[in-house]
């Protein structure tokens, strides 16, 4: 019997992490739905810094806006421009379910980037006004809360953020951690390997991508996306499926079908130069194309020699990738 890792649904373009004139950003949120949509996306979540909104206005049948902020633990509490070795969590929390605006541990301190700080009268939190304090003790609670209160949490640009995966794995109750940032693309955010090394420490959690874009300067958007299997564009079942992990991270190639069946990992992808199966030692498998191309591919799973995880990468001759999240032993059906 075949055992889905990714789904039978449906594919939607989903762009995770998105600013716009709510905070620091330069194109509306209905500026942004017209472009995001003309190139193919069903999905953007609206992330702008510390202030959540309900952008249910913006979805129709073939649009769907996610509520959700951006917010930022600092060493010190000064603009990150101030200090660029500086070091931070940034934070993305998405709310599961549509029309709820209540945040958590509301710092008005933090609502600087832009236009965010108009909004502080309107702000719903949970609780007293809170300091954000960076160590661990207090971002675990931060993550805690925001769970207990209908949140996807999600680790943006790790290594933009000053960080090793030794401290992003202390953390706790991470649902997603970001693999490729559009805007933070320079800076080494843009493959897998921080997140490979995150799960060689233990922490379970799918990978996403978003253009983080403010579309000014430099910023721009079209570039990195998350891939989102679901049975229908709803709110509740396109976030559903990311709290399953039925999703992948891409630049532009595309994981088609990802199952098992007899102990063999199937692989199904749109045309590419070489797809790869990489484990938590040094162990990796690959096939490439023969002819120009390839767009499947077969791997036994041998947990004696993966040991206990293992993730596909799809990459095509142009620089286009695809990696899936990391499927652990106990997943599997043996």
């Amino acid at each position: 019997m075949k055992q889905f890792l990714l789904p039978e649904g449906n594919a939607y373009k989903a762009n995770l992490h998105c600013h716009s004139t709510v905070s620091d950003g330069a194109w509306t949120p209905e500026e942004i739905k017209r472009r995001y949509k003309a190139e193919g996306y069903s999905v953007v979540a609206f992330t702008d810094h510390e202030i959540l909104l309900d952008h249910g206005d913006l979805t129709d049948g073939e649009f769907l806006a996610l509520n959700g902020y951006e917010t930022s633990i600092k060493e010190v509490q000064v603009d990150t421009r101030d200090l660029p070795l500086m070091k931070v969590h940034h934070i993305n929390l998405i709310k599961k379910r549509p029309h709820d605006v209540t945040q958590v541990c509301f710092y008005p301190e933090n609502f600087t980037p832009g236009n965010c700080a108009d909004y502080i009268p309107f702000v719903r939190y949970v609780g007293e006004q809170c300091r954000y304090v960076y160590d661990d003790g207090f971002v675990n609670h931060l993550i805690a809360e925001a769970k207990a209160n209908g949140f996807l949490v999600h680790y943006n640009h790790p290594r933009w953020s000053g960080q090793e995966p030794d401290t992003i794995a202390n953390l706790q109750g991470l649902d997603g951690i970001e693999l490729l940032n559009g805007d933070t693309w320079l800076y080494g955010d843009n493959d897998a390997e921080f997140y490979a090394a995150l799960t060689r420490r233990g922490v379970r959690a799918y990978g996403v991508a978003g253009d983080d874009n403010h579309n000014k300067g430099a910023s721009g958007s079209f570039l990195a996306y998350t891939v989102i299997v679901a049975p229908r564009l709803s709110y509740e079942d396109v976030t559903d499926a990311l709290a399953q992990g039925n999703c992948y991270a891409s630049t532009g190639a595309e994981i088609r079908s990802l199952y098992v069946e007899n102990g063999t990992l199937f692989v199904h992808t749109s045309p590419a130069a070489v797809i790869s199966l990489h484990s938590k030692g040094r162990e990796l498998f690959a096939v490439r194309g023969e002819g120009g191309y390839v767009d499947r591919a077969a791997f036994p799973l041998d947990f004696l020699r993966l040991g206990g995880f293992f993730r596909i990468e799809v990459h095509t001759a142009s620089g286009q990738a695809a990696y899936s999240r990391a499927y652990f032993k106990d997943e599997i059906n043996t």
